[in-house]
This record gives structure tokens, C-alpha cells and sequence, in this order.
């Protein structure tokens, strides 16, 4: 059974913003031009994992993160924060009544309503530490075999 950790849950939030994406890519394609896409997530580690060469990482993230990029392949991700994150109040246990009247949740973060030149965009992410020593990253496995042989068994291999 596979645990689900708060990073792979992170990371299927991501795939389930990649197919709702593509749903709406594939339905706007006939009615508007678009040229770019950009998709946000407020973990850093996701960012990471999509960033990197992903077949360095566990089958887990390798799947999700091959499925992200087949379902949309030009895309940019950025990173919201804590401050600016629609989604904070509702998963952070905020009562429905507050829920109501908490703008960011009905509008979004402000900086998006500003020209997206103006927007404080993360750099994209840097691994500063060995990228072994990250969640997921599928260790390298090494296997030697040693035959110890006598005569008989020599003659067998020659011949075969």
C-alpha cells in the first residue's frame, strides 16, 4: 500500500491543476489564442520535482510529474505563498461563515489583478542541497554477482 505523505499529496494537487489545465486548454482552443500557462502551487518541493530531471526520483513522483508534463507541456510554475494563497483559509480550517466573507478566497491574491510584469515571480527553484538527500529520490541500486567455479564447471562455460 502506497502512504501519502503531505509532499504527495502536494503533488497530486498539482496533477489534479494539469488536468483541469488540459480540460480547459482542449475547450478554449477554438475560441482564444493562448500562448503561455502558468500554474501555481504554494509547495516548494513539487516546484523542485518539476523542475528536475524526474526519473531520478521514486516511480511515485516519476508517474505524476511525467503525467504533468504530458498533459501540459508548455507550462511555467510559479510559486504563491501563505499570504497570497486562495486555497490557505478553506484548508486551514476556517469556519464556512468566515469562509463567506474572506476575499481572497472568492478573488484570488491581488498581485494577479496587476500587469504580470509586476508580479514578484520566485526565480525558478534551486536545489541547494544534494539532490539525494531529497524526498523521493530513488537511490541507485548496485548488484555484483561472484562465481567461484572449479574445472568441471570451466569446461561447461567454454563450451557453452
Amino acid at each position: 500500500m502506497t502512504t501519502l505523505t503531505i509532499l504527495r499529496l502536494e503533488l497530486y494537487a498539482a496533477l489534479l491543476l494539469a488536468r483541469m489545465l488540459s480540460h480547459h486548454l482542449t475547450l478554449l482552443n477554438n475560441v482564444v489564442t493562448i500562448d503561455r500557462i502558468r500554474a501555481w502551487t504554494d509547495s516548494m518541493i513539487v516546484l523542485m520535482w518539476n523542475t528536475q530531471e524526474y526519473r531520478q526520483f521514486k516511480i511515485f513522483v516519476t508517474n505524476r510529474i511525467a503525467k504533468i508534463r504530458g498533459l501540459i507541456p508548455n507550462y511555467i510554475w510559479a510559486h504563491v505563498g501563505t499570504a497570497d494563497n486562495p486555497t490557505d483559509p478553506a484548508s486551514r480550517g476556517m469556519l464556512p461563515r468566515d469562509l463567506v466573507s474572506c476575499s481572497k478566497h472568492l478573488t484570488g491574491p491581488g498581485f494577479l489583478r496587476q500587469d504580470d510584469s509586476q508580479w514578484s515571480l520566485s526565480e525558478p527553484v534551486e536545489v541547494t542541497v544534494p539532490v539525494e538527500n531529497l524526498s523521493e529520490y530513488k537511490r541507485p541500486t548496485k548488484c555484483a554477482l561472484h562465481i567461484q567455479y572449479d574445472s568441471e564447471s570451466d569446461e561447461l562455460l567454454r563450451r557453452f
